[in-house]
């Protein structure tokens, strides 16, 4: 997947949306199929044909790349919704706001 690449999840209320990005970011644990973000699997790894759970240092980092806005998420109520979306990629990775 292309780093610039965007994807949007869209479907109607209790449809999984929510469910499925909290598994791309592992913070659920799933007990079938692989998930994998650029070709690595996430939270999870292979080894001697057994499946166990990256450390969280590891599926920190590969969280990263990977955004997500929680539905009751307590926004700051300063800033508009642009401002709240892009507040930690400017403030935490440094990128510039342009």
């Amino acid at each position: 997947m292309d780093a610039r690449q965007e994807i949007c999840l869209l479907g109607p209320t209790g449809s999984g949306k929510s469910t499925f990005l909290r598994y791309i970011n592992h913070l659920e644990r799933f007990d079938g199929g692989r998930i994998k973000f650029d070709g690595e699997p996430i939270g999870y790894g292979q080894r001697n044909g057994k499946l166990h759970e990256t450390k969280p240092r590891e599926v920190a980092q590969q969280r990263r790349g990977i955004g997500m806005v929680f539905q009751h998420f307590n926004l700051f109520p300063h800033l508009t919704a642009l401002e709240n979306i892009i507040a930690a990629p400017i403030g935490i990775r440094k990128i510039p706001k342009s």
